[in-house]
């Protein structure tokens, strides 16, 4: 029964109810075993050997990695990180390096494999581009949309480099063929919470090294699955970690080392970095942010690149339909998390050839991280003081000083239930802000200070096991004895995934919600949809695959429970939401958000 994919659960928890398997460790192992066979059966019926060989990382190499802004000095610190034995916790201000050098922390130590998370797609495609330079053919990226992205920036869908690659789509999404991956946060994650899914790929992290940048991007409830994993893994496992940030509170850092079990670690606080820096001057405006659309069309028109940062898809798209209709496309363009991912990865593609360029990027917390682009001036909606520290970075990101204002916080009313910040956090940034208005912010140093002493440790936990008490992690895990985990059938999972935006899945919109501007994009959904899969050949089934993905929508799990899901069919789901369309220019949005 071990060998039979639906037999294996039952064989499993007859072994464990048998009293056999007690000890945690030998639950762990025995379900890590069933999958390692399992990959020696898709190796064979594939005919593929597995050569994976360790790579040599050298301080020359992370030398070429950083190219002209390597500084001799922070390199030199950077040396001296890698060097520790111990588990390391670094902050360090934005282009500091963190993230390049971090391999030097692999540098004599026996681990079998290197994962760098990221918080974004974005962050993984760049990162990825700029290691290929360096390990040729020895560095590996991945996450869901890799195979549409592959496809994206192909251009001949038939491409046999493409196909190829394509093939390889399960070694690659198993982390089997290289020494270097890069991946996002969420896919570790899953990696040890799988749903539905066999621990296939949960043992290839044994032994391993960590790296995990913007920690404090984390909500509460992913913070509690990722403490929960090194908890029960990190020590059978001999997980190295090396977890980053530029805003990381201590308090976090201190939750993370008592709640995951971290143990032996180092904390190296870099935050004097900041004392040299005033790269942004700000004022508070007790105002909508949408009253100001006037000022921000003058900026542009006076050759300004101009950021407008909201905290909602409505409100991004409220504010972009009314700076089209002043400044136009060229100049104008909307990112938020509902589009399709052919879609984002195009609009990405135009904001970074437009760098050099007045335009105007609204936008919601997406571009809080990874775009590596600098603008002049930042209108945002009042955040949490994490969020906007990260939003500062977007602002003047090469200087070290402003000569005069360049952002403008505008205060938010009645926060929902669903909105991604509590009144309680953005009462809290507001007060904060207040002390250090125009010039009385002195550097950026003191924001980190006050980041430290929002809250005391304890009033942090308090915080952080409110905020996910709604996730059932214990029990579920429990109940499924390490083998199965979160199920998304489960109640009790459908009411974590209603909870607020921080939890999504991906959709493919019913054509009937595609704009009726949009004929061609409409035939095109018409026709996955119509495809028979089964009649498709193996190419033909890779690049299917490709495209529904790339057409596939990420929204929030609540918005999905209220579409009409009957139309769910080869491994997709198909929405149809009432009041609701879709189009390439603002992406999934409520028909009843008009330009007023």
């Amino acid at each position: 029964p071990c060998f039979d994919p639906e037999l294996f659960p039952l064989a499993v928890d007859y072994i464990l109810d048998s009293g056999l398997f007690q000890d945690y460790k030998n639950r762990v192992d025995l379900v890590d075993l069933y999958g390692a066979f399992k990959l020696a059966d898709i190796f064979s019926a594939n005919f593929r050997p597995l050569n994976l060989n360790k790579l040599d990382i050298s301080t020359r190499d992370v030398e070429k990695i950083i190219g002209d802004k390597l500084n001799k000095y922070r390199f030199n610190i950077q040396v001296r990180i890698a060097n520790s034995r111990e588990n390391v916790f670094i902050r360090a201000p934005t282009g500091w390096g963190k993230t390049s050098t971090s391999l030097l922390y692999s540098v004599g130590k026996d681990v079998s494999r290197v994962f760098i998370l990221l918080p974004t797609v974005t962050a993984v495609n760049k990162f990825y581009e700029k290691l290929s330079r360096v390990f040729r053919g020895q560095v590996g990226f991945y996450y869901y949309m890799y195979d549409a992205y592959l496809y994206s920036k192909t251009a001949s869908p038939f491409d046999e480099e493409l196909l190829d690659r394509l093939r390889d789509s399960f070694f690659i999404r198993n982390f089997i063929l290289n020494y270097i991956n890069i991946t996002s946060i969420d896919q570790f994650l899953l990696s040890f919470i799988q749903v539905r899914k066999y621990f296939i790929k949960r043992l290839v992290f044994r032994n391993s090294l960590i790296i995990m940048d913007e920690v404090h991007l984390l909500t509460p409830s992913m913070m509690k699955v990722f403490t929960w994993i090194l908890k029960n893994f990190a020590k059978h496992y001999k997980l190295k970690l090396l977890i980053m940030s530029a805003t990381f509170p201590i308090n976090l850092m201190k939750y993370i080392v008592e709640y995951g079990s971290v143990r032996p670690y180092k904390w190296f606080d870099l935050s004097d970095g900041y004392k040299s820096l005033r790269r942004v001057i700000y004022t508070l405006e007790d105002k909508d942010i949408a009253n100001s659309l006037q000022d921000i069309v003058s900026d542009v028109e006076n050759g300004l690149k101009v950021l407008v940062m909201v905290n909602t898809v409505d409100k991004a798209v409220e504010i972009g339909k009314r700076l089209i209709e002043i400044l136009g496309m060229d100049k104008v363009i909307i990112l938020h998390s509902r589009f399709m991912f052919r879609h984002r990865v195009g609009k990405e593609d135009r904001i970074y050839s437009l760098k050099d360029t007045p335009h105007v990027l609204v936008s919601t917390q997406v571009a809080e991280v990874s775009l590596d682009i600098s603008y002049d001036r930042l209108y945002t909606e009042l955040a949490s003081l994490p969020s906007l520290i990260q939003r500062f970075g977007r602002v003047n990101r090469y200087g070290k000083e402003t000569a005069g204002l360049n952002v403008r916080i505008f205060k938010v009313y009645e926060a929902s239930r669903r909105y991604p910040y509590s009144n309680e956090d953005l009462e809290l940034a507001w007060e904060i802000l207040r002390k250090y208005e125009g010039n009385h912010l002195k550097n950026e140093y003191q924001m980190i200070q006050e980041l430290d002493s929002i809250m005391t440790y304890d009033e942090f936990v308090d915080y952080m096991e409110r905020e996910s008490s709604h996730m059932p992690l214990e029990e579920v895990t429990s109940r499924h004895k390490f083998f199965y985990s979160l199920d998304v059938k489960d109640d009790d999972m459908k009411k974590l995934l209603e909870y607020r935006e921080s939890f999504t899945t991906l959709v493919l919109p019913h054509p009937d919600m595609i704009n009726e501007n949009y004929i061609q994009l409409r035939n095109d959904i018409e026709k996955l949809i119509d495809t028979d899969y089964r009649l498709l050949s193996e190419e033909e089934r890779l690049i299917y695959e490709a495209k529904v993905k790339a057409s596939l929508i990420n929204i929030p799990y609540y918005l999905f429970l209220k579409s009409y899901d009957e139309y769910e069919r080869k491994g997709f789901p198909i929405i149809l939401l009432d009041n609701y369309e879709y189009d390439p220019i603002y992406g999934l949005t409520k028909v009843e958000v008009k330009i007023k």
